[in-house]
Order: C-alpha cells, then sequence, then structure tokens
C-alpha cells in the first residue's frame, strides 16, 4: 500500500488512499477550483517505495461574482475568490451594523455569502428595512 499520500495543495482533491504498487488514482480540481491553462485532471501511480508518481493538476481558485445586496448596501466583494472574505455596510442615508461575507462554493455553486448574518440596513427616511440576498454564479 502507498503509506504517504499526494502532497495536499489546496484546491486539489485525489482518491489515492489504499491504492497499492502499479495502481492509479486520479488527482482534481475541487469544486470552487478550475484547471489553469487548459489542464485536467493528472493519474498518479502507487510506486513500490510507498510513494506516488506523476504530477498534481495545477489549479486556481474561481471568482464570485459581485454581489448585488439591495438598496443602500455597498460592499468591498469584487474580485473575490474561493476563501476570501469582505465587507458589506450601509450607505447613507441608510443606518446598519457591517456584516462580513465570504467567496463560498456549494452544490455548484460560487457566490459571495454572509459569514454569519446577512447585512440589514435601515433608512433613516423612512421605515424601510433592507436586508441582503446572495448573487450566484455557476461554475463548471
Amino acid at each position: 500500500v502507498c503509506a504517504y499520500q499526494p502532497t495536499a495543495i489546496t484546491g486539489v482533491t485525489n482518491d489515492c488512499s489504499g491504492k497499492t504498487t502499479g495502481e492509479t488514482c486520479t488527482a482534481s480540481a475541487l469544486g470552487g477550483y478550475s484547471y489553469s491553462d487548459d489542464g485536467n485532471a493528472t493519474t498518479l501511480t502507487c510506486l513500490a517505495d510507498g510513494s506516488f508518481s506523476g504530477s498534481l493538476p495545477d489549479v486556481t481558485a474561481d471568482t464570485c461574482a459581485t454581489p448585488s445586496l439591495g438598496n443602500g448596501i455597498a460592499s468591498l466583494c469584487f474580485g473575490k475568490t474561493i476563501g476570501q472574505t469582505c465587507f458589506a455596510f450601509c450607505v447613507p442615508p441608510y443606518i446598519g451594523t457591517p456584516a462580513m461575507y465570504a467567496c463560498t462554493h456549494a452544490a455548484g455553486v460560487t457566490e459571495i455569502t454572509p459569514v454569519a448574518s446577512a447585512i440589514v440596513c435601515t433608512s433613516t427616511t423612512t421605515t424601510t428595512t433592507v436586508t441582503s440576498t446572495s448573487t450566484t454564479s455557476t461554475t463548471t
């Protein structure tokens, strides 16, 4: 059995556990990551010394779409990639507490989502309350 697993790289997963000498496995991009330079998943081979030969794929984190969080809400959430965080805040005449958001990937969807609670901004000129929603983009 190949005792040494391939080196961990952010955004790459593999099915190499339990492989024995001569068996192959696949290293591929996790959801929310894309292959760089028109790359693809790679094949690794378990060697007699317990290591794997072959290279891991080169991947980059996907970029979330800039969210439209609603009236009275602005954010610093443009150009964020998987795992990066940003803040949304209220702009006059709205007031409220800034909220942290993150670029995430789940169920095939890459999007900016609240880390805890969505921002709520209340107008100081009316009684209208605006609660944010997330903007999604699907990646393949």
